[in-house]
């Protein structure tokens, strides 16, 4: 019930500001051409939309927090059951599955805020409907013009991938940055890092590890901005 009167208002809220614009675009006829008519249903379409979109901001953003909180429980639940009841220790004892179970306790946010995507995505393509509508009614050669946003959104999936690979392969040294640490910090391991001296060896050991995890995201986050500099240039070019 809360997804589907999020997903009305989203929706509503999603397709408000293109239909202002048709708004203003028939007040500003009917003042040219001096027609009452006109005027009064670019105002009415105008002032429709502004309490459209004060409801939706009133009333949905507590609906779809509230379902985002529950989801989230939903899915940090099913994953500490999932996690909890793996039998026998090869979860612990392979560093590929330890690897795979880290990146899902990581994400786990992302899973937890998937009604918070969906409803994105729903109120993306509502307002792209609504666009092209309105570019249609103008000309049908203005529906052409989303095609030159084309090579952003490829560009922003091959950024985003190399991101996330980038983000795995670096796991391990994450997973062990965590361990030094706790080695670090545990009481019982306190005497023999104070007897040997092997506390500046684990700092050491610690910066190393996390700069090459650092450093491996970052060239894949430079490497993404790249991508992304060359498609906006080539679009800019293009106009």
């Amino acid at each position: 019930m809360l997804m589907a009167l999020s997903t009305v208002l989203v929706a509503a809220r999603a397709i408000t500001a293109p239909t202002q614009t048709y708004g203003v675009s028939l007040l500003v006829e009917g003042l040219t051409g001096d027609r009452s008519s006109t005027i009064a249903l670019g105002i009415g379409i105008i002032v429709g939309g502004l309490a459209i979109s004060f409801v939706a901001d009133v009333v949905g953003w507590p609906l779809q927090d509230t379902a985002q909180e529950r989801m989230a429980g939903r899915v940090h639940a099913d994953l500490l059951d999932v996690t909890t009841g793996i039998p026998g220790l090869t979860h612990h004892e392979r560093p590929d599955i330890a690897d795979r179970l880290e990146l899902v306790r990581e994400r786990a946010w992302r899973m937890g805020v998937g009604a918070e995507v969906l409803l994105w995505a729903f109120g993306t393509i509502a307002n792209t409907v609504t666009v092209l509508g309105l570019l249609g009614s103008v000309h049908p050669l203005l529906l052409l013009l989303p095609l030159l946003g084309a090579t952003r959104i490829w560009s922003a999936y091959v950024s985003s991938t190399r991101q996330h690979k980038a983000w795995e392969d670096s796991l391990p040294q994450e997973r062990l940055v965590d361990r030094l640490i706790e080695v670090a910090k545990d009481a019982r391991t306190g005497l023999e890092l104070r007897v040997f001296g092997l506390g500046r060896v684990l700092l050491d050991r610690i910066f190393s590890l996390q700069t090459a995890r650092f450093r491996r995201r970052v060239e894949a986050a430079r490497w993404g901005g790249k991508v992304d500099g060359c498609c906006c240039w080539r679009r800019r070019w293009i106009r």
